[in-house]
């Protein structure tokens, strides 16, 4: 196992992986990009042997992952407004679910995308970093760490590395 695997190495320096944060949670002012017609959540069902699409977004706030396609958990700095389409039919569902989101600058969002056809299924994850141009795809791997579990190794724009698990930050 290399040494970049394990617990406690965030990179270069002793500066946190993370950015600073927000002023809603004693940081500094923070400059805010609002995100309109987010898709939040897609469900989507057809067939007869379990065939789906789902979509599920996250939020990275007080370093845990939020769903931000559940309202009552997004905090209200951050949401702005929540719609939801649902074109459901007698044999099958078709949801999405869209917000308008203020997000502070060095948010991450995690997009999980769960796909099933009558023969194979498909879970694959994403992270984003909320910028002043929007949002950019970040890399990452999925590892084993002994004493952890499956997690995530995001890598920031900075180089820094955070190490993150389905509930939110690891180390990092």
């Amino acid at each position: 196992m290399s040494t970049r695997k394990e617990i406690g190495v965030k990179g270069e320096g002793q500066e946190p992986a993370l950015p600073s944060p927000p002023a809603h949670m004693g940081g500094k002012e923070e400059s805010r990009v609002v995100i309109k017609d987010m898709k939040v959540y897609s469900k989507h069902t057809w067939g007869s042997y379990g065939q789906h699409s789902n979509t599920y977004l996250f939020i990275l706030y007080n370093r845990t992952f939020i769903p931000a396609f559940i309202p009552q958990k997004i905090p209200s700095p951050i949401l702005l407004s929540f719609r939801k389409n649902i074109g459901d039919s007698r044999k099958n569902i078709h949801r999405d679910y869209y917000a308008n989101l203020s997000l502070p600058l060095g948010t991450i969002i995690k997009k999980v995308v769960d796909y099933a056809s009558s023969r194979r299924r498909e879970i694959s994850i994403t992270y984003y970093i909320v910028e002043k141009e929007g949002l950019k795809e970040l890399e990452h791997s999925h590892e084993y760490i002994p004493g952890y579990g499956w997690v995530d190794i995001v890598t920031l724009p900075n180089g820094k590395e955070i190490i993150l698990n389905k509930e939110g930050v690891v180390e990092g």
